[in-house]
């Protein structure tokens, strides 16, 4: 095996690291565990954000806790660059810069966190709120990085600051048409110089209701079919994340993590069909419930070779176990029963790291970080599915995968002179995948050299300009690459569906380059950053007619190349420098943009579902002589307009979207904070238009959805002592 072959290599990059080890340097550093003190949480993030090199910015746990959120998920929703996909009010697939979901990478403290989506994505809903310290979003990667995260990565960082305190968090939510949600979390911990510990946990419910209309009209307008759908998904989720860290004498630091997500879905959904306005064409109703567990262990442990030297080394398995149960009937016009739909689908997902890196200090110049990451993935997936009482699954619905994984990489941040920083990096990622469904299987290899380089100018005391390069990619998507072949009807329209397990990642090189200005000590910023991302092997699902038997097929494949650029401006400030104290306000623009070019029929087009602009506006004013901060924010997502490849010019308009929120926060002492908040008070709706034509260019029907959810109503009291 290409990856088993090199994993003998590990002893030799440890003895590689322990000759780096015993290089001379001339710089100190001591570590220490110290208690938290209470700080402004804002200015923090700003300057961890300001002392970067490569393009990041940070967002703080009490910034995204200022609504009183469950999820993670609703909290980014309002964030500056911030953009989800789906319904309104189901925050769950982050869409960096506007692209699909699978091109931005979600990481929790640094590693990836198994999830059962086939994009290799990360649903934030299912991350509690209570537990996030603070996020990261890195739009360009340095090189001790996972290179997947074309459009950017954002890192979770869990709690794990511990001090001498403990903290009772009750809240309750609800809306028009949805039922009185709970939660009870609370957080524990203790420290002192030599350990610390810190234990959160919880349990809470949410829902989320949306609604969908759909009518669809003759080229004349007249209505020929339409359907009314509610849906109501309520979430019940437990949380546990103990954290110990313990202090040696020499400067040895272990840690220990632990984490535990354990969620449970019910769905029911009501859909009725029309034929004409008010002519009923049948009904559907649909259950689900969906129970999912998603367990962590890392180690981590600090260890100095000298006065000048560290190794780290860290461990971590992560296991995720889905199980979903859902059933549909349907009836028709008459009221009779036409169709009994049953579905039964596993999930497994397990994944084991191992990695160790070495930090070496010349001078005050040069930090040296040389290091490798080994990984070993296993997912199964098996799926059963009956249409009245008779076996219907698909050719991809059961399969077994296993992915081994190497990385290797090394750093240098150097002072190149006091206002100036260089971070050049190298990095090599190497995978073999083994791929089995019933009756085949299939394996493939990649690898990748992705290098990256980082540079931050201290032009002024106040003014900071940053440039990067960097080499990412995106993998297939798991059910891509099974060698699975579905028989459909063999048409256009229904094409059989085939994977493809030779099916090349794509790769992209970004360039980015921003300015940022920081003003009212410390506690203001405005910036702007420019990016690019060239694009190739791009993959898409492809429809041909096969010559051997003259039936269609639809299969992803690598189509062509494309390319992404923009611009993003940002403002976060306190506006007592225009004598408005207590006043504070953030707003963000970006306007994106990018062409897609197909190689076989040299069309160009935007990326899909692209949005051409996001952007947020939020106040918050601290209200004289009260212990009151009232505050709001509105967010918006730009219109988008797909041409479907391979049509007659078919294609789908999305009108732009947005949200208003407005929050209340109280101090009622030193040791109790209350939060009230009204979330969509717009009632956000997402607007589509599919237009269909004929060969000969005339309108053949026209398709209108209308999504909406409704505003969600909550309160939260948090008790510190």
């Amino acid at each position: 095996m290409f990856v088993s072959r090199l994993y003998p290599l590990t002893p030799s990059l440890l003895a590689a690291s322990l000759v780096l080890a015993t290089l001379p340097s001339h710089a100190d550093e001591t570590v220490a565990v110290l208690p938290n003190t209470e700080v402004d949480a804002n200015l923090l993030a700003l300057k961890e954000r300001r002392e970067s090199i490569n393009p990041k910015q940070v967002i703080d746990g009490k910034e995204l806790r200022r609504y009183g959120n469950g999820s993670l998920g609703d909290a980014l929703r309002r964030m500056p660059g911030m953009h989800f996909g789906g319904p309104p009010g189901e925050n769950k697939d982050l869409r960096l810069r506007g692209l699909d979901k699978e091109y931005s990478q979600v990481l929790v403290d640094g590693r990836r966190l198994p999830d059962s989506g086939e994009k290799r994505e990360l649903q934030l809903d299912q991350i509690p709120m209570a537990m996030v310290d603070r996020v990261e979003l890195i739009r360009s990667p340095s090189a001790e990085m996972d290179a997947q995260g074309i459009a950017g990565t954002l890192n979770i960082v869990l709690k794990k600051r511990s001090a001498n305190t403990r903290q009772l968090i009750l809240g309750a939510a609800s809306g028009d048409q949805r039922p009185m949600d709970g939660s009870a979390q609370f957080i524990w911990g203790q420290a002192d110089l030599q350990q610390q510990w810190l234990i959160g946990g919880g349990r809470q419910s949410r829902t989320i209701v949306k609604g969908k209309d759909k009518i669809t009209s003759n080229a004349v307008g007249v209505q020929t079919a339409g359907e009314q759908e509610h849906e109501t998904k309520r979430f019940f989720e437990n949380y546990l994340t103990p954290h110990w860290g313990w202090q040696g004498e020499n400067g040895d630091h272990l840690s220990l993590d632990l984490l535990l997500l354990d969620s449970e879905m019910h769905k029911d959904k009501e859909k009725y069909k029309f034929k004409a306005a008010d002519v009923a064409n049948g009904s559907e109703f649909e259950k689900e419930k969906m129970d999912s567990r998603n367990l962590g262990l890392s180690l981590a442990w600090e260890h100095p070779l000298g006065e000048h030297t560290q190794l780290d080394s860290h461990f971590s398995v992560r296991d995720l176990d889905d199980h979903k149960r859902k059933s549909k009937q349907s009836y028709k016009a008459n009221g009779a029963n036409d169709k009994l739909e049953t579905e039964e689908e596993k999930k497994t997902d397990r994944e084991w790291q191992f990695g160790q890196s070495v930090s070496h200090w010349l001078g005050d110049e040069h930090e040296l970080l040389g290091g490798y990451d080994l990984g070993l993935k296993k997912r199964e997936k098996d799926k059963t599915k009956q249409s009245n009482g008779v076996a219907s699954s698909e050719a991809k619905d059961r399969y077994q995968l296993e992915e081994k994984r190497l990385d290797l990489y090394l750093v240098d941040t150097w002072k190149l002179a006091d206002n100036h920083r260089l971070k050049p990096g190298l990095r090599w990622e190497a995978a073999e995948l083994d791929s089995e469904i019933p009756g085949s299987n299939a394996d493939s290899r990649e690898a990748h050299f992705a290098p990256s380089l980082h540079y931050r100018w201290d032009f002024a005391s106040d003014w900071a300009l940053r440039s990067s390069v960097a080499r990412t990619v995106r993998r297939p998507k798991f059910d891509d690459i099974i060698p699975s072949t579905e028989s459909k009807s063999g048409t256009l329209s229904d094409p059989n569906q085939i994977g493809n397990p030779d099916l090349e990642p794509e790769e992209s090189i970004g360039y980015d380059l921003g300015v940022e200005h920081y003003f009212a000590e410390q506690r203001g910023l405005v910036g702007l950053n420019l990016f690019r991302r060239d694009i190739k092997n791009l993959m898409e699902s492809v429809t041909f007619e096969q010559a051997s038997d003259g039936e269609y097929y639809s299969q992803t494949q690598n189509t062509g190349d494309g390319k992404l650029w923009g611009a993003e401006l940002e403002f976060n400030s306190e506006l007592s420098w225009l004598g408005l104290d207590g006043l504070r306000s953030t707003a963000s623009y970006s306007w994106l943009d990018s062409e897609v070019k197909d190689a076989s029929t040299g069309e160009k087009r935007r990326f899909k579902q692209q949005p051409g602009y996001l952007a947020s506006f939020g106040l918050e004013y601290l209200v004289p002589g009260t212990p009151l901060t009232v505050g709001g924010s509105w967010n918006k997502s730009g219109a988008y307009e797909d041409e479907l490849s391979g049509s007659n010019g078919d294609s789908t308009k999305m009108d732009a979207i947005e949200y208003v929120d407005l929050f209340v926060n109280a101090e009622l002492s030193d040791s109790t904070t209350l939060r009230l908040a009204a979330e969509n008070i717009g009632r956000a709706q997402k607007d589509q238009q599919k237009l269909s034509y004929n060969a000969n260019g005339t309108l053949k029907n026209r398709e209108d959805t209308r999504e909406y959810s409704e505003p969600l109503y909550s309160m939260s009291v948090e008790v510190r002592w």
